[in-house]
């Protein structure tokens, strides 16, 4: 399988921005179990 470089880098880019965006979720994700956390009263304590 022969990819022309411009097919190589579209691909790439894809993946990257896949990527990105994967962590962009968890870091939302974690924000707001941190946000939660802080927010709700916490009956442990």
């Amino acid at each position: 399988m022969f990819h022309s470089v411009a097919e190589l880098v579209r691909l790439a880019e894809e993946k990257q921005c896949k990527i990105s965006r994967v962590m962009l979720e968890r870091e939302v994700a974690l924000r707001q179990m941190l946000f939660q956390g802080f927010c709700s009263p916490s009956r442990r304590s």
